[in-house]
Order: C-alpha cells, then sequence, then structure tokens
C-alpha cells in the first residue's frame, strides 16, 4: 500500500495515528485473475460467516472442484455445494449466477471495467446477493481503491470501538476518500492483530 495512502489516513483521522503506526504497511492490492464466477462463489460461501468457516467450506469445494477436472466451483452440482456445507439460500444464489454467468461470460467478466457505482448495481441484480458482494468483489478481486463497506458486520464492530474509545464522535469515512478502501483494510486490520483489545492505558471492552 503506498505510503500516500497512510499519510491520507494519518490527516483525516489524527486520533488513530497511534493505531496506525501499530502497523507496517498494508500489501498493496492487485487485481486477480480468478474467474467471476469463481470470485462470486467465494463471496457468497463468505456471506455470514466467520474467515476459518468460509475458508473450511470453500476448501472442501474446492478439493470437490479440482477432484471433478471442474473449470471452477461455480460449475458444481447442487447438491455436491450442499455437501460441502453451503445453506440451501446459498447453492441457490451461487447456482442461478452461474446460470447466467455461462450464458454470457464476457459481460461478467467486464465488470472489472465498471466504476462503482455500476458495478454495485450490476451485483446487486442477481437473487442473493447485495451491496456487501459487490463491495468484497469491487476490493478483493478487482482493487478498487475507494469502496467503504459500511454494511461489513466487523467494520461496524470496529467502528463501534473507534468511535466510543478512540474518536471525538463518529467516524466518517468520506474523509478518507479516495482511498476509503485502505481505511476498511486497516480497519479490519485493527482488530485481527488484537490492536483494539486495549485503549490507550488500558483495557476496552469490544463485545
Amino acid at each position: 500500500m503506498p505510503l500516500h495512502h497512510q499519510d491520507r489516513l494519518r490527516a483525516a483521522y489524527p486520533l488513530l495515528c497511534g493505531l496506525l503506526e501499530q502497523l507496517s504497511p498494508l500489501p498493496e492490492l492487485v487485481p486477480q485473475p480468478l474467474p467471476v464466477a469463481e470470485a462470486v462463489t467465494k463471496i457468497v460461501v463468505g456471506q455470514m460467516l466467520s474467515r476459518v468457516a468460509a475458508d473450511t467450506i470453500y476448501a472442501r469445494l474446492a478439493d470437490l472442484r479440482d477432484r471433478r477436472q471442474l473449470e471452477g466451483c461455480w460449475k458444481l452440482a447442487e447438491a455436491d455445494l450442499v455437501v460441502c456445507g453451503l445453506s440451501r439460500r446459498k447453492v441457490r444464489t451461487v447456482r442461478e449466477f452461474a446460470a447466467c454467468y455461462e450464458r454470457d461470460p464476457a459481460s461478467f467478466e467486464a465488470w472489472r471495467d465498471l466504476d462503482y457505482p455500476e458495478l454495485s448495481a450490476a451485483v446487486s441484480g442477481h437473487w442473493g446477493m447485495s451491496q456487501w458482494s459487490a463491495d468484497m468483489l469491487a476490493i478483493f478481486y478487482f482493487a478498487k481503491p475507494d469502496v467503504f463497506p459500511a454494511t461489513d458486520g466487523t467494520l461496524i464492530r470496529v467502528r463501534r470501538i473507534l468511535e466510543e474509545n478512540y474518536l471525538q464522535g463518529p467516524l466518517q469515512p468520506d474523509l478518507a476518500k479516495p482511498f476509503r478502501t485502505s481505511l476498511a483494510r486497516y480497519m479490519w486490520a485493527f482488530l485481527d492483530r488484537g490492536f483494539l483489545d486495549r485503549k490507550r492505558g488500558g483495557s476496552i471492552q469490544t463485545e
């Protein structure tokens, strides 16, 4: 992550400088070559699950995909998706999206070149997919630099902790423009690396 991203965050949120300085620069995101249908499958798997649970289920899917010598997990049959641990709702989402993708893969691969509002509209138009789905695709697969997933459960939790223990008022993501993706990634990192388990000079309650 280029240094100017960190500089912008420090300038926008001076009260978070102490937390930011504890983190080494995060690696810069790069667009992923994964087919969009596979990226969507991974995102759907992760909906409303912990990272560990999502990784476990996706590993089962990937193992079955490889044993069946398929192009991607989205090509697995409905029964296979269920056996690997997907809920019926998620199975429907994956299968319906896969059917659309197979009819015109190029139009979905072109999502990479859409601006963020266009991408959000395109993704949210599919059954079982939401703004959160669009945000995950935009950040982790298309490497878009200015996305803040306001509906993400972890970010909601971190935002509350920061507002209650570090900031003087509400966190305003728009202050981080045009690097709101960097803000989100640092917020995830604050929690993942345990920096929010303690407040300056004492412990804080994070639940």
